[in-house]
């Protein structure tokens, strides 16, 4: 079945569907494949239809799911998208690089905090080796067009990814205001021409095009991070007025929204139409998946939250990989990964050598790719630390989200909240929804895991609130 014939067919089917897909053949593989990861901005774990979704249509990364290994346990290391970026680039938790969210938390209610935040830390220590370091080390040319979240500069300096181990680096900015995905309302360091009209997602795309171009002939590593779908939410007319037209699922289905979706499911089918004009498909890893979880405006049913708290609907992702002759056509995955473990996987990849005396928090989920997903990763426990504020309410006077941190081990996951050192338990494989906190029922339980969380943390360094 070729691409354009998957597409036509594949909108009408839903998750039951894919336990038919058609099986690659083994190919050989070069030592040195090339990587392509692509990078999606706030998309839920429910938002596509290869997870379920029966209103937005993602036929290209469908396909991935067909052709590759589906992930259903993947979690982005932060609530919101800086945190989740300098853990992927750098293979750190949060508590050892200093950012923890975009910005310093606001001044405006502190009255109502019980607690002081720790300092964030808004650019990528310089001592902080990438993925990008270290693929271009063993030899990759490395490309990289898009959202850089680890620095506010508005020039190149030493922050800027064309000096953090990316040959080709063009870093769009796009204020968070009214208007951002039709230029002239983005912009880019260096300065790229841009035609007034141009859609962010098609400008993105069309470096990463180019870049594959210019580098078919030797191996590449493009980490490519769109914008797609974080707010404000805008899409091209056209786009929006065809979801318009269709019958919604639920009361959270968006026709912009949707169409949004389905501009960044575009760019990944022009991606794996450049990869196969140039015969690079069967040696290209591809990776598809998000910084965080979903705004809970659209739902992320049925994960409970979304964007900015430590529930499974703010840090739960969708991931597909596709690796043809290495990784299992339409596999699945349950095992739990993080996105400090891209770092681990890469040099595993690549053979290359971690940065020197850089600590890496992940580990590879080669065996994995190679095992069609049932292989247990030799770790114990996932982490994540959010020591601030979020989603102040006025009307309710207080915020919806404070300092917390959690564990996962097993299908166990902890929350601790800082403020009243209050824990709540949730197993996710009874319980997905986190609708039954087990905390009082399982105080054994509660002991190991807080026990576990605390002296991470302690271990790890991280930067505590401190109580007024």
């Amino acid at each position: 079945m070729n691409r354009r014939t998957f597409i036509k067919s594949v909108s009408a089917l839903a998750l039951a569907g894919f336990s038919g897909c058609q099986k690659l053949p083994k190919q050989s593989q070069i030592k040195q494949p090339n990587i392509l990861f692509i990078y999606a901005d706030d998309l839920g774990y429910s938002s596509l239809s290869c997870y379920g979704h029966r209103y937005y249509e993602s036929p290209n990364i469908d396909k991935l799911a067909c052709e590759g290994m589906r992930f259903t346990d993947a979690y982005s290391c932060g609530p919101v998208c800086a945190p989740s970026r300098a853990c992927l680039v750098s293979g750190q938790y949060v508590t050892r690089h200093g950012i923890y969210r975009v910005n310093q938390v606001d001044e405006k209610y502190r009255q109502y905090r019980k607690m002081e935040p720790p300092t964030n830390i808004t650019d990528l220590p310089l001592g902080i080796k990438t993925f990008g370091d270290v693929m271009q080390k063993v030899g990759y040319r490395t490309g990289y067009c898009g959202k850089w979240h680890l620095s506010h500069a508005k020039e190149i300096t030493d922050w800027h990814p064309s000096r953090r181990g990316f040959d080709f680096a063009v870093q769009s900015l796009s204020p968070s205001g009214d208007k951002r995905y039709f230029y002239p309302n983005f912009s880019s360091i260096p300065k790229v021409d841009v035609a007034d009209g141009t859609y962010l997602t098609d400008f993105i795309n069309g470096q990463a095009l180019d870049f594959i171009d210019k580098n078919k002939d030797k191996p590449f590593f493009m980490y490519l991070p769109h914008f797609n779908v974080h707010g404000p939410h805008e899409a091209k007319e056209k786009t929006i007025a065809k979801y318009e037209a269709k019958a919604k699922t639920t009361e959270y289905d968006d026709p912009t929204y949707g169409a949004m979706i389905e501009h960044l499911d575009n760019a990944v089918g022009q991606l794996m139409d450049k990869l196969d004009e140039h015969n690079l498909a069967e040696n290209t890893i591809v990776i598809f998946t998000s910084d965080n979880g979903g705004i809970e405006k659209f739902s992320n049913a049925p994960l409970r939250g979304g964007k900015g708290c430590l529930y499974e609907g703010g840090i739960r992702i969708p991931m597909v990989v596709r690796w043809p002759g290495m990784v299992k056509a339409g596999s699945v995955c349950d095992e739990p990964v993080i996105g400090v473990d891209f770092m681990p996987t890469f040099i595993d990849i690549a053979k290359a050598e971690a940065p020197e005396g850089q600590v890496l928090d992940g580990v590879s989920i080669l065996p994995l790719l190679k095992g069609a997903g049932k292989v247990e990763l030799e770790r114990d426990a996932l982490y994540w630390h959010y020591p601030t504020y979020m989603k102040f309410s006025a009307q309710k006077k207080k915020y919806a989200v404070t300092p917390c941190s959690a564990i996962r081990m097993g299908d166990f996951k902890l929350i601790l909240m800082h403020e009243s050192q209050k824990v709540e338990l949730y197993n996710l494989k009874e319980d997905i929804s986190e609708s039954r906190n087990l905390a009082k029922l399982m105080p054994g339980k509660v002991d190991e895991l807080e026990l576990k969380l605390k002296l991470w943390l302690k271990e790890t360094g991280a930067m505590m609130p401190i109580r007024k």
